[in-house]
């Protein structure tokens, strides 16, 4: 259970099979802080439904953190190229116009995957919870 959701990665569409081995990095290295906070929840009596979502926002905060660094990296060895130095001193200019156009493809995009996802889902008895 992936965020209260049913997720096999067998099922799940090319893009989100992507994205996930993209952010295996940090899902690797949420492990100990899972190991670590697993105990707690189980101390506080939290259901499998409720870890799920605690568990993803951890997740989410890993990943985070690791595509910062990634930007990082990148911008590091950017600022080295004379193109590079001038892309990423456009991408500062107009940093609030490339975060708009990035949050609205999000926007968009999240639900035509999901959908997709879930109709993929739909079609295997063993992974919906729908009959």
């Amino acid at each position: 259970m992936y965020a209260g959701r049913p997720f096999h990665f067998y099922y799940e569409s090319l893009l989100v099979k992507v994205v996930f081995l993209s952010n295996l990095p940090a899902l690797i290295a949420c492990i100990p802080l899972s190991l670590l906070l697993s105990p707690i929840l189980r101390i506080l009596h939290v259901g499998v439904f409720i870890a799920s979502y605690i568990a993803a926002s951890l997740e989410l905060v890993m990943a985070s953190i690791q595509w910062m660094i990634v930007g990082l990296l990148v911008e590091r060895r950017l600022v080295l190229r004379d193109w590079g130095n001038g892309l990423v001193g456009f991408l500062r200019r107009h940093a609030a116009l490339v975060l708009a156009v990035v949050l609205v493809i999000t926007a968009v995009g999240v639900p035509l995957v999901n959908v997709r996802s879930r109709r993929l889902g739909m079609r295997h008895g063993g992974v919906s919870f729908i009959k």
